[in-house]
């Protein structure tokens, strides 16, 4: 049977919300062939897993929405190595390659070359805004406060300077 008379038996015989999980099923399984993971679930498997966890409705890659994850993104897509989590922590558990949140800190050299790269760069106003909004209300130490201010009061010496 190929997939579009499949399909069509899937939508006549179990009506619309069966044929979004086939859908759903098949786009899942195709992604991790594209990534070479093994795919072992069948169909009523994959459903029956998604329908026990009750997140079914809640399925996605959004903030706060639900996963299938491999504990340590290990082995394959099966009945007995997977669970069903939150994409935050499946975010948390696969590092996302944030090195910094793994502890890992860039060698004295590397940071030289770094600050180089960014040397005679400016922030675009709009880049700006989005700093400024993030840091908005943020709670910083007196001793940062006072690195703050200092900077603030040369750069505006150096601006009243020039402007002479």
């Amino acid at each position: 049977m190929n997939e579009a008379a499949l399909d069509a038996f899937i939508e006549k015989k179990f009506g619309f919300i069966r044929k979004m999980m086939w859908l759903r099923f098949k786009e899942q399984k195709a992604q991790a062939k594209q990534r070479g993971i093994p795919f072992l679930f069948t169909f009523d498997e994959w459903r029956g897993y998604w329908l026990a966890s009750g997140h079914v409705r809640e399925r996605g890659v959004r903030r706060g929405q639900y996963v299938m994850s491999r504990p340590g993104d290990k082995g394959p897509y099966d009945v007995g190595n997977v669970s069903i989590i939150k994409v935050e922590q499946n975010s948390r558990e696969a590092g996302l390659g944030n090195t910094h949140a793994l502890g890992y800190r860039h060698t004295a050299a590397t940071r030289r070359r770094l600050s180089a790269s960014h040397v005679g760069k400016k922030h675009t106003a709009e880049e700006r805004a989005k700093i400024r909004a993030k840091n908005l209300g943020r709670k910083r130490t007196a001793e940062t406060r006072a690195k703050i201010s200092e900077a603030a009061y040369r750069r505006e010496a150096a601006r009243r300077r020039m402007s002479k």
